[in-house]
């Protein structure tokens, strides 16, 4: 599930995720060339959750990766099918 508040250029966007406890979760997206480099954080809740400042006016495409073998798109997103045969969750801002 992901929580969009926008603020004139900016949107902030908080991405949330229920998995097993223990999984690793990054959130890998367009807007950094797919880099590795936002690892979710557990909150109290049981959910992991990350918060990103993107520019407004964009498509964004990302997926979520766990423990570095498994890609899954976000439920609450439409989906855009990849070059690669895989599908990618995408968002408006």
């Amino acid at each position: 599930m992901i929580k969009i508040t926008v603020n004139g250029k900016k949107a902030w966007i908080t991405f949330n995720i229920k998995l097993d406890q223990g999984d690793k979760v990054e959130l890998l997206g367009s807007w950094d060339n797919w880099e590795k480099k936002n690892t979710m954080k557990l909150k109290k809740d049981g959910n992991l959750a990350i918060t990103k400042v993107l520019p407004t006016g964009k498509h964004y495409e990302f997926g979520y990766l766990i423990n570095d073998k498994e890609w899954i798109c976000d439920d609450s997103t439409d989906f855009i099918e990849t070059e690669f045969g895989s599908k990618n969750s995408i968002i408006k801002i």
